[in-house]
This record gives C-alpha cells, structure tokens and sequence, in this order.
C-alpha cells in the first residue's frame, strides 16, 4: 500500500469522525482512552519491573523475621527510626542556623571607613588684569 493513499484515507476518516453524530465520537473517546491507559500502565509496570532490584531469598529470611514481629514492637521499631531521623535533621538545622547566624553577625559588625580628603586643585588661578573703561559717544 502507498503511503501517501494510507495518509489520505486517514485524513478523510478523521474528516468523517469530526462530522459523525456526538455518540459515536464519544465512543471514539472512551476506546482510544481505555487503550491508551492500559498502554501507559503496561510502560510504567515494564519500567517497574527493570527498574527495581528482585528481593533476594536472604531478604526474604528477613521480612519472615519482621513479619513475627507484633503490632507493638514494629510501631517501637518505626518511633525509634522517626525519633534518630528528627534528631539528625534537628542537628543539621542547629549546625545551619549557627552558621547563619555568625555570618549575620559578621555582616552585621563589619564597618567601612571612608577617608574623604580635601581637594587639591591642579591649576593655576590667573587673574587677567581690568580692562580699561572707554566712554561711547
């Protein structure tokens, strides 16, 4: 088939859809949604499934541990995880706030001196001599 009569017949059926009863173009609508949504989700699952490491059987080993755990003990568990990261981040904002605030303080102690110095002129003042008065007739 020729790609220029395939790109016709397309533009010609499009046409005819643009023209079609309001029912039919929302049938349009709905069938190419649907399949561009199931198209979409099998991309992101393939990019899931590539971009995710596989759980090794070591690892497994451990969630059967974490699954013994009870209720209580994995509430504790993520506390004390929430307790050392607040900590973490409250020491890094003291550490930032401290350095803020000394080089606020810095600034702000910082003076400037202006000398300001008379000038000095680099010319010599001549004064030319009166002219003489000369009466008009």
């Amino acid at each position: 088939m020729n790609l220029n009569k395939l790109t016709t017949e397309t533009r010609q059926y499009v046409r005819g859809l643009q023209r079609a009863p309001e029912d039919r173009k929302k049938r349009w609508l709905i069938a190419a949604s649907g399949t561009l949504m199931v198209a979409i989700l099998m991309l992101w699952v393939t990019y899931v499934n590539v971009t995710l490491p596989r759980i090794t059987p070591q690892a497994n080993e451990e969630r059967e541990d974490i699954q013994k755990e009870s209720f209580w003990a994995t509430l504790s568990r993520g506390f004390t995880q929430i307790k050392k990261d607040l900590g973490a981040d409250m020491t890094k904002l003291k550490d930032e706030l401290t350095h803020s605030l000394g080089s606020l303080n810095k600034q702000t102690k910082e003076t400037n001196d202006f000398a300001i110095k008379p000038t000095e002129p680099n010319f010599e003042l001549k004064i030319p001599p009166p002219l003489p008065v000369t009466k008009l007739p």
